[in-house]
């Protein structure tokens, strides 16, 4: 169960406490769950113990449940959501509604799929042609990060990496933000 799956994160950690803790993938097709198992209830009451320091959930829905799920649980501290420049209006993810949402709640944004999985960093010529055209030698995937990064209201910024050079170009790209009004354009 659910809970179980907490106490066994607990324990692997060994370390007495989570510092910041999940609801995970909340969407249409599951919100029901979270209620039917009173899981809310369970992360407030694990945080009132002290063995959540902070939660949130990760959401993947529509703007109009977010905004009930935020004035439902305020006390959630903080919002993980797909936040990608390929995203940013797609009416599917709705990343900048939901971003929007979130800051409207005060609730700081985790950043997950900034790279879209992998997809922007390798995007279709006409995209790569835009970057190429700046001159900057800068890869297609610092573009994605430090779009991401520069939004405000973000508390991290998640990127997978496959190896060395990715993570070290993620690194870099990260210490650059925050993109200027040009680059944004």
């Amino acid at each position: 169960s659910a809970r179980q799956e907490f106490y066994t994160s607990l324990e692997r950690t060994g370390a007495g406490y989570i510092d910041y803790y999940l609801l995970h993938a909340i969407q249409r097709t599951n919100v029901d769950k979270y209620e039917e198992y009173d899981l809310w209830n369970f992360v407030k009451e694990q945080k009132a113990k002290g063995l959540i320091r902070h939660w949130g959930f990760s959401f993947h829905a529509d703007p109009e449940l977010l905004e009930e799920l935020l004035t439902k649980h305020p006390d959630a501290e903080f919002v993980q959501l797909q936040i990608n420049y390929a995203d940013w209006e797609n009416p599917g993810v709705a990343s900048r509604k939901n971003w929007e949402i979130c800051k409207a709640h005060g609730k700081p944004v985790v950043i997950m799929e900034p790279v879209k999985g992998g997809v922007l960093a390798n995007p279709i010529p006409e995209v790569k042609a835009v970057f190429d055209r700046e001159g900057s030698g800068r890869s297609y995937a610092s573009w994605a990060l430090r779009y991401a990064a520069s939004l405000d209201n973000i508390l991290a910024v998640l990127s997978g990496m496959s190896d060395r050079s990715q993570m070290e170009d993620n690194l870099k790209s990260i210490k650059e933000i925050p993109l200027t009004e040009e680059e944004r354009k």
